[in-house]
């Protein structure tokens, strides 16, 4: 047990080095190495999502060659991701001026996921941040078609439309049909996705793991979830207060933590609602629990609370754009972290 919250405390030091103000990527590489060559390590901390999280750091700070490296190790170590995670490594490849590596790169994953909406998604950003809206265009408009086709299970219409009029708009070209055609395909989603259908879920009183509560707003039959997050200090503070948390899956560590937040907003999100995060403060959790004669450490608990914070009109909107900083703290882009691909598939989480 100790060691494994040893390993835990290195899993932590980790992140902090990778995402503070003033990130060590040497020292937390040294970490890493430590945690690789510990025996039983790998059953406590997820190494693949560690080396991935450094692959990132690095290829934020332009250390695109350390990135591949990383990135590497990540899928050794058993990375599963949405898009595949070598997708990563063909934008540093393009990032790099290694356009003809890139550009196999990229074809060899659409060979093996034709399906792969993400990849699409993906190949479009990477192309156009270098610069090659022709191409750019060639994967967003497949990435489109297929995304309407499929009846946009991902969500990711509106996303794949808005980069691909950017690369029309840059080659001094119109919008087209297929643009029409999203057009008309959200329009018709924005009619059907009535918020007044949500009358058939009751407000929960015991909901795990992101602690979703939903409540009555302005005076109609409609839910507003709000889906409690405690960020890093406040994760620490109740992990030393309640120690029993660190063996539910979803709390032993941040990394955890947010995973498991950001899976509860997709899913809500997913059911035609509109989440926002609850920021939770343990010490102001415990005084309410106090007065309210409850187990603050209790799901239920957390839930009731988060739906006070949301009443409260103290909730976080979500999601953030996806250029705008994470809602996580990380300091990075969102669409490269928390609202990356695999992050936004449930069913893809570790």
């Amino acid at each position: 047990m100790e060691a494994s919250r040893e390993w835990l405390r290195k899993e932590q030091r980790i992140l902090a080095l990778l995402h503070g103000p003033e990130p060590d990527y040497d020292q937390a590489v040294g970490l890493l190495d430590e945690l690789a060559a510990a025996p039983g390590a790998r059953k406590v901390c997820d190494m693949a999502a560690l080396y991935s999280e450094l692959a990132d750091a690095y290829a934020g700070a332009g250390r695109l060659e350390e990135a591949i490296v990383a990135k590497q190790r990540a899928l050794q170590a058993g990375l599963r991701s949405v898009p595949d995670g070598r997708a990563d490594i063909a934008e540093y490849l393009l990032r790099l001026g290694r356009r003809e590596e890139a550009d196999q790169l990229f074809a060899t994953l659409a060979e093996e996921y034709p399906d792969d909406v993400w990849l699409y998604n993906n190949a479009g950003m990477a192309y156009q941040a270098a610069g090659d809206h022709e191409v750019a265009l060639r994967w967003l408009t497949r990435g489109l078609e297929l995304a309407l086709a499929t009846g946009d299970p991902e969500g990711l219409v509106a996303q794949l439309s808005d980069l691909r009029r950017e690369s029309l708009a840059a080659l001094g070209r119109p919008c087209d049909d297929l643009e029409r055609r999203a057009d008309s395909f959200l329009e018709e989603h924005d009619r059907t996705d009535d918020p007044d259908h949500l009358d058939r879920y009751p407000l929960a009183e015991h909901q795990e793991p992101g602690e979703t509560s939903l409540l009555p707003v302005g005076g109609r039959q409609r839910v507003q979830p709000a889906v409690a997050w405690f960020p890093p200090d406040e994760l620490e503070a109740a992990l030393a207060r309640w120690p029993q948390w660190r063996e539910v899956p979803e709390k032993r560590s941040y990394e955890a933590h947010r995973r498991a937040v950001q899976n509860a907003l997709v899913r809500l999100k997913e059911l035609g609602q509109s989440p926002a995060l609850a920021p939770i403060a343990v010490d102001e959790l415990v005084e309410w629990a106090r007065r309210e004669g409850r187990d603050p450490s209790r799901p239920e608990s957390v839930a009731a609370y988060a739906a006070l914070i949301s009443a409260r009109g103290m909730a976080v909107p979500w999601p953030p754009g996806r250029n705008e900083p994470c809602w996580c703290g990380s300091g990075r882009k969102y669409k490269k972290c928390c609202g990356g691909p695999a992050a936004g598939r449930p069913d893809m989480l570790p």
